[in-house]
């Protein structure tokens, strides 16, 4: 895989949320952040509204789960 390759990079992104999915209850810290760093990548890709909601589920569950003094 090539420095920059977006594509591939989304690909395997959503491979990672898909077995996180399946390994972890939806509101694990590690899910969120896959969701999220993939939320950044579709940005950057261009898709804005897939970002959007990836980027709000992931924070919507972060705010409900993590205690407020939580670094995250």
């Amino acid at each position: 895989m090539a420095l920059g390759d977006l594509d591939r990079s989304r690909i395997l992104l959503e491979q990672v949320i898909e077995v996180y999915s399946r390994a972890h209850l939806d509101d694990h810290l590690d899910l969120q952040k896959a969701r999220l760093d993939l939320a950044r990548l579709l940005e950057a890709l261009g898709d804005l509204d897939g970002a959007r909601a990836l980027e709000e589920l992931g924070v919507e569950v972060l705010a409900r789960t993590l205690p407020d003094d939580h670094p995250e």
